[in-house]
Parts: structure tokens; sequence; C-alpha cells
């Protein structure tokens, strides 16, 4: 049996409702499609490259559930609200972490928020993903959806976090959720630790130590995390870097200061081959920063244009 997917977020929300998070009944929003929230809802332009928009159509449904104001905090200078969301994702097992990931990297830019915690639901599995003050999708391990939510309920409980700040509510939560190889990450001095405790040379001698066997205890002291969770593991370096059209207008910017200087330095003044550029290349350019897949939808692309024209 696989838990409904229409109905994770109510599953979810009433979990934290019982750790204490939250008290909300109703969620902000349910079960919207990833393509909604992209471009649609989002406050800012998003550019996805073709893999990320394959990604994109690795989600079935984006639901916010609630968020903590910033006025929840002691610290009233602060103003980062918390955002709460589930995703449900239909991927293979084998890439269920690194999807979700990468999503939440382009997720959490059209959120809006400071921080954005997700639930993310691969079949009868859930794991949260947590993005904020610089960091982005930091990964709990996976907890099954049938006998595994006590373990969940216990890191979650609001008894666990700071109310002094967002930040250091966040610093609490992450703590708290993530996987060990990200507050524990691995180092020379733990890899030492870990083979020769502090009397280990009382009763050894250091010349009883094979080279090749000391290189290889270290080898697998420092690739444990990937033996461990196997293909779930992801290294944060491997995450897809999200792009707005912000960063493709200052780009855009650039290369024509560079032309300007190469246009100064020609001898004859204007671009000889300058009519026979084709005119459509203008149409081409003038839509060069909307997404591709806003055209294979005409409903999404009205509702796209009509967001740009409010914006003005």
């Amino acid at each position: 049996m696989i838990f409904d997917n229409e109905l994770f977020y109510e599953r979810i929300l009433e979990l934290c409702r019982v750790a204490g998070i939250t008290t909300t009944s109703f969620p902000l929003t349910h079960n919207q499609s990833p393509k909604q929230v992209v471009y649609i809802e989002s406050e800012k332009d998003i550019l996805l490259t073709a893999y990320q928009r394959k990604q994109l159509a690795s989600i079935e449904y984006v639901s916010h559930l609630f968020d903590i104001p910033s006025d929840a905090f002691d610290d009233t200078t602060e103003k980062n609200k918390i955002s709460f969301y589930s995703v449900v994702l239909s991927s293979t097992l084998s890439e269920r972490s690194q999807l979700a990931a990468d999503t939440h990297a382009f997720l959490h830019t059209s959120f809006g928020s400071e921080v954005s915690i997700v639930f993310y639901k691969h079949d009868d599995y859930t794991m949260l993903s947590m993005s904020g003050f610089g960091h982005q999708s930091i990964l709990s391990d996976w907890f099954s959806l049938y006998d595994e939510l006590d373990d969940l309920l216990y890191k979650l409980d609001i008894s666990n976090f700071s109310i002094r700040s967002s930040k250091a509510f966040y610093i609490d939560f992450v703590y708290n959720c993530a996987r060990w190889y990200y507050t524990h990450p691995y180092s020379y001095d733990y890899a030492a630790l870990e083979l020769f405790p502090v009397d280990y040379f009382k009763e050894n001698d250091i010349h009883d130590i094979e080279q090749e066997q000391l290189e290889e205890l270290i080898r697998q002291i420092k690739n444990r995390a990937v033996i461990e969770y196997g293909d779930d593991y992801v290294d944060q370096d491997d995450i897809t870097v999200t792009v707005t059209s912000d960063y493709n207008l200052d780009l855009e910017l650039l290369l024509l200061d560079i032309d300007d200087e190469e246009q100064e330095q020609n001898p004859f003044g204007e671009d000889p081959y300058e009519d026979d550029y084709p005119e459509d290349d203008l149409d081409e350019y003038e839509y060069a920063d909307i997404d591709s897949e806003l055209f294979n939808d005409p409903i999404l692309l009205m509702k796209w244009l009509e967001k740009q024209d409010k914006q003005g």
C-alpha cells in the first residue's frame, strides 16, 4: 500500500501540529503543480536549464503548509520568516535524494523566503530538505510513513529548537534533523582519533601498522557516508545552481559593454555586415530570457505574460 500522494500534505501538517511547530489546520496552498509555483507564484523569474525542466516534471504536487512569521521569535530585528512545504516526487529509488536536493535549490528561489523547509515524499517514505542563510538543500534521512513517524516526530518537537531568532531556530533544526555527515563532516583529525584512540600507542607500536593498511582504513573512514548512504548520498557540490533573470540581465549587460569596447576599436566604425543580420534575430533576442517550457503550455504562457504586464 502506498500513501495517497494527494493527501500527503495533510499527513505532514498534522505531524507538525503534534510537534508544536504550528497550530494551523489548513495549508496556505495545496497540491499545486510545480509549473504554477515556479512560473506564476514566484516573485522572481527563474531560468531553468533543460535538465532542471526535466526534474521539474518529476514533481507531482507542491503544497505551502505554513509559515513561522518573524514576530514569533524574540529577536525583533530579524525579519525572516520560515516557510514549510511538502513536495511529492515521482522518480526512481536511486534518484530520489539527488532529485530532492536539486529541485529544492530552484524551488527555494521561487518561494522567496530566507528559509524554506520541505518535506519530500517518495513512495512510502518522507525526507526533509532545509535551505536558508546561504546553505541549500541540507537533507535528513528518509523516514517510513508507516513505522518511523515517531522517530521523525521526536526530531521535530518544538522543544528542540530555540526561538531566540529565526537563525537560531534554523540552526537547531538542521542540527536535529540533518544527516550526520552534514553536522560531523570528515576531517583528518577525526580519522586519526577514529583509528588511534588517545591511549592506543601505550599498548601498540606504530611500526606494526602497514602503510597500505593505514591508507585503506583512512579511505574507509573518509568514504563512510558514501558507503552508508549509497545512491541516497548527495554531495553539496553536486547540487545544480539556479539562475534568475536578474543574473541573466547582468550577464547580458556585461556582454554589451564588451561589444561596445570592440566597436570602438573597429577601424571601420559601424559593422559592415549589419544589414545582413535577419530581423527575426531581434524577436528571438527579445524572448531569450523566457523559459522555453512556457511555450509548451499556452495557459501558463498567458499567465506569465499577464504577470509581466502587472510588474510593468
